[in-house]
């Protein structure tokens, strides 16, 4: 008698386990005619299922290998080209920042400015520092 189906071809075996899973011969039969013993039958059996298992968890049915991986690289790529658009937009957010606070102290000053022409019409030594000439 073989050991665990050991004089079977791969093809054969798993013709064996797919007679044995159709139920229309009986498992004794089926491994008489292996000349294996259910013992054996079974271990099989066991051993196809984890494989069948396993390989429907790590992929897709019908998708290779190779669009798994190419579609990692384009991910890859993606976060690499946002990370660099968020860089970029940080410089311009700094830009932005320090041009409002540029705008803030010129509109700040020119309240100074109205308001003094208000009062008396003299202005302040630090307002005449900051004003460009014109």
């Amino acid at each position: 008698m073989n050991t665990q189906g050991k004089g079977l071809t791969t093809s054969e075996k798993v013709m064996l386990i797919l007679e044995g899973l159709a139920k229309k011969t009986p498992i004794t039969k089926l491994c008489q005619e292996a000349q294996i013993t259910p013992k054996q039958y079974y271990n099989l059996h066991k051993r196809a299922m984890i494989a069948l298992e396993e390989a429907m968890q790590d992929a897709r049915p019908g998708r290779p290998q190779k669009d798994r991986a190419r579609d990692l690289t384009q991910a890859q790529q993606t976060i690499q080209s946002l990370k660099q658009e968020n860089r970029n937009k940080d410089k311009e957010a700094g830009t932005l920042k320090r041009t409002l606070l540029k705008l803030n102290q010129e509109v700040a000053m020119a309240k100074r400015l109205i308001q003094y022409r208000i009062d008396d019409g003299r202005l302040p030594a630090d307002v005449l520092k900051k004003m460009p000439p014109g």
